[in-house]
C-alpha cells in the first residue's frame, strides 16, 4: 500500500481531477449569470446596443445653436462664438 490509502495514488489523481471538474462548472455557472444579466438588463453603454444607431455626431455650430435655444448663452455671447468658430 506504501501508506496511500484504499486507492493508492489514484486517490490523489481522483481528487485533483474533481477539484477542476467544480472549479470549472462553478466558473461555467457564473458566466452563464453574467450572460443573462446582460442580455436581459442591457449590458452597458456598448455604442450601438439592440440594434439602435448611436445618435449623429452634431457641430461646434449646432451645439452653439442648441445652447442658444436653451437659454444657456445670450445672443452676444452667440454671435462672438459664432464669428470666432468661422474664424
Amino acid at each position: 500500500m506504501g501508506g496511500y490509502g484504499m486507492w493508492g495514488t489514484w486517490g490523489w489523481i481522483m481528487m485533483v481531477i474533481g477539484w477542476i471538474f467544480w472549479l470549472a462548472l462553478l466558473t461555467l455557472i457564473i458566466l452563464g449569470i453574467v450572460w443573462m444579466v446582460r442580455q436581459l438588463g442591457g449590458g452597458g453603454s456598448r455604442g450601438q446596443a439592440d440594434g439602435v444607431p448611436a445618435p449623429p455626431a452634431q457641430t461646434a455650430e449646432e451645439i452653439l445653436k442648441l445652447r442658444l435655444a436653451r437659454g444657456e448663452i445670450s445672443e452676444e455671447e452667440y454671435e462672438r462664438l459664432r464669428r470666432r468658430l468661422a474664424s
